[in-house]
């Protein structure tokens, strides 16, 4: 119970987490608890000097082309496999289309409650992921050149797509997923085969890319002041086995930390 409130509490936009940032008031019109929650957001964007964005996953999930890739699976026609991954492919791309013009007015009304504030678009990992490593495994074996890496690529379509919209706008990209890294560890690092999210040991991989790359990138100004982090080296941090660090918060002790405040 006491390991929910605090994961609880730490989802919480607040500050110093003292009350629930979505709370909603059952007694107040829809229209009054939207304009509540908004206004309490802006005053945070205003106050904060680090967001990190991780948007989109869900939209791009849901509109994939399922039903043409059912059809691609099935498919033994070689040149009916090579129309239909075009039709994957093209359908895909349209997706992200929309997404990234989406994704670009949002981050320019950010910045324009906030020009100050260092944003970062957190990279995405992929939903199902052991079960995509199994079909792919499956589909290469029928047919090796057709099914090489498409999987594969139709995850690195979107974060190309998170990458470009941090150089149309200005900001910063952190690639949190590796497919090297993450498919021989997929059975720890996601709960099962179709288990939508990362474990708590796929969510530290997450971390650690983007504690790196904030300190690489120097983002905020007391992650590279010698009272806070003494004597740790960039590339042991990397190499850090993932089962022997979950203590992150030791290493970067934010408790003495004022006026800086992380959204």
């Amino acid at each position: 119970v006491n390991l929910n409130k605090k994961i609880n509490d730490c989802s919480t936009l607040r500050s110093q987490y003292t009350n629930d940032f979505w709370t909603i008031n059952s007694d107040l019109a829809f229209k009054t608890n939207f304009d509540n929650i908004s206004n309490q957001l802006i005053s945070e964007l205003k106050n904060s000097n680090l967001l990190l964005i991780s948007l989109a996953g869900n939209d791009y999930q849901s509109s994939l082309p399922y039903q043409y890739i059912n059809y691609l699976i099935h498919e033994k026609n070689y040149y009916s496999i090579e129309k239909i991954k075009k039709i994957i492919i093209d359908n895909i791309k349209n997706i992200l289309k929309k997404i990234e013009l989406e994704y670009i007015d949002l981050i320019k009304r950010i910045k324009t409650i906030n020009n100050k504030l260092n944003i970062i678009i957190v990279g995405y990992s992929p939903s199902f992921f052991p079960l995509l490593l199994k079909i792919e495994e499956l589909t290469k074996k029928k047919n090796p050149t057709l099914f090489a890496d498409f999987f594969k690529l139709i995850n690195k379509l979107f974060n190309e797509s998170l990458e470009y919209i941090s150089k149309a706008t200005n900001i910063n990209y952190v690639q949190t997923f590796f497919f090297k890294k993450w498919k021989p560890h997929a059975n720890i690092f996601y709960e099962n085969a179709i288990d939508v999210h990362p474990t708590e040991l796929g969510y530290q991989q997450i971390a650690k890319n983007i504690y790196i790359f904030i300190i690489k990138n120097k983002l905020i100004d007391f992650l590279t002041k010698k009272n806070i982090i003494k004597n740790i080296s960039i590339n042991k941090l990397i190499n850090l086995s993932i089962r022997h660090k979950n203590d992150f918060n030791v290493l970067f002790n934010l408790k003495n930390v004022k006026n800086n405040n992380i959204l």
